[in-house]
């Protein structure tokens, strides 16, 4: 126990059972997460059902009916225009079965969402003390595999005789001829700084919040320090990226809450709105060449300046959700580069950034929607205790900038782990909040 609070009051094993057994699964599950982010849809399932089947027959259905506010009809609005692009989109069933995977992701993550922020400190804390001990052992681990060339996971598979079959992607393997793994590529282990990169903030408030003085800001100063080693260590640079506005984001409320959200806000309208003349200016200038970018970053500008080309196609309302994967392949079959392009000019499975990805397939209206569902996603972090702005403002700078350079949207991991991570917030912040808050660990943001 790492909580002074439990052991204040005598509280029974019974009573505490299942906020234990929560709080264990957790820990186990975002441990787990750095290792295989593609796991996150089975957790954020997992973690939605076991939440309800312990609340619900105490408090009933209708706490855990998400509020229709301005948060929900925006989300909602950007959803249902999503399905309704079915209506243009060659191929209908897909755009369908993907908006409604999105569709239970997002009602999956507000009813849980809805629920953990009802509940009181004692409710609260072994969920806690999951989230923060959970993502501290997996940063002890990413580390470690880091620095060794991954040996753990070289020894793992070659002492339970784990087959290529079950290892993705096949090219970061390398096998001996009698069947033992013998590297490990950095590709393997691109997507696991995902994870770190969106639940940092809120493990932090949680280990804030539920650890006893005078441990709580030491413990949570070493979990920080991991996560900036493990990302920078890490091949994913849009992570590395990511981390950092989200720490100037931190700082910045902290100076002004007010000026915070201005900033981030701009940010945000102009990453929604602009990112199509943005990314031919890109371009323009021959960034695509520029000696000092990765090989990534270069073919990643041809590929977006690419994708902002076949955006004008349909400036208005895109191509239909989804229709990225369907015809992308046609498109870039029949693509000749420009002059001084060395890199293959192709729209890729997806555009490498989700606002871009948007007014390719939804248009300019998903533009609009989407900044929309974000300045309100702002608005409510603004109403948050000072406390717990700061995290706020930081995890969605940190979850803005990956969405600029990272994955596609509509991969199943990755619209999951937005999910879980508005959990993890709701989580970090109900313990940050019942302990007092900066009250009781340092002066409050000015605002």
């Amino acid at each position: 126990m790492f909580s002074g609070d439990i052991q204040s009051v005598r509280a029974s094993w019974a009573f505490r059972r299942s906020e234990v057994l929560i709080g264990t699964f957790i820990g186990i599950l975002v441990a787990l997460l750095l290792v295989s982010p593609r796991l996150t849809p089975f957790f954020l399932l997992a973690l939605a059902i076991a939440w309800l089947w312990i609340r619900l027959p105490q408090r009933g259905l209708a706490a855990a009916m998400p509020e229709i506010d301005g948060l929900t009809a925006s989300i909602g609005a950007l959803l249902f225009y999503a399905l309704l692009s079915s209506l243009w989109a060659v191929a209908p069933a897909a755009t369908i079965g993907k908006v409604g995977l999105m569709l239970a992701t997002v009602l999956i993550s507000l009813v849980t969402v809805r629920l953990l922020w009802a509940e009181g400190r004692m409710e609260i804390l072994h969920p806690a003390e999951g989230l923060w001990l959970g993502l501290l052992v997996g940063l002890l681990f990413y580390c470690a595999e880091s620095v060794s060339g991954q040996a753990i996971k070289i020894w793992v598979v070659n002492t339970f005789k784990i087959g290529p079959e079950l290892l993705q992607p096949d090219k970061a393997y390398s096998w001996s001829k009698d069947g033992r793994l013998l590297s490990v590529a950095e590709a393997a282990f691109t997507r696991s700084a995902t994870p770190i990169t969106l639940l940092l903030w809120p493990a932090l408030m949680a280990a804030l919040g539920a650890i006893a003085r005078p441990w709580s800001k030491p413990i949570a100063m070493l979990m920080f320090v991991l996560a900036i080693a493990a990302v920078f260590l890490s091949p994913q640079e849009s992570s590395k990226t990511a981390i950092v506005a989200g720490v100037a984001a931190f700082a910045l409320t902290h100076i002004s809450a007010r000026w915070a959200l201005r900033m981030i806000a701009l940010f945000w309208i102009t990453a929604c709105l602009a990112v199509v003349p943005l990314a031919m200016l890109a371009h323009r200038l021959d960034l695509h060449n520029a000696a000092w970018l990765q090989t990534s970053a270069q073919h990643r500008i041809i590929i977006w300046n690419f994708t902002a080309e076949q955006a004008l196609q349909a400036p208005l309302f895109g191509i239909g959700a989804y229709m990225t994967y369907i015809v992308g392949p046609t498109i870039t079959a029949k693509a000749v580069n420009s002059p001084g392009e060395h890199l293959q000019r192709k729209l890729s499975r997806h555009s490498h950034d989700v606002y871009l990805q948007t007014w390719f397939e939804l248009g300019a209206v998903g533009a609009l929607l989407l900044m929309t569902a974000g300045l309100t996603v702002l608005g409510r972090i603004g109403r948050l205790g000072s406390a717990v702005q700061p995290f706020g403002f930081a995890a969605f700078c940190s979850a803005a900038t990956l969405m600029a350079s990272s994955y596609g949207i509509w991969q199943s991991w990755y619209m999951a782990m937005f999910g879980l991570a508005a959990v993890a917030f709701a989580i970090g912040a109900r313990a940050f909040e019942t302990a007092g808050g900066w009250g009781t660990i340092g002066k409050a943001p000015v605002s």
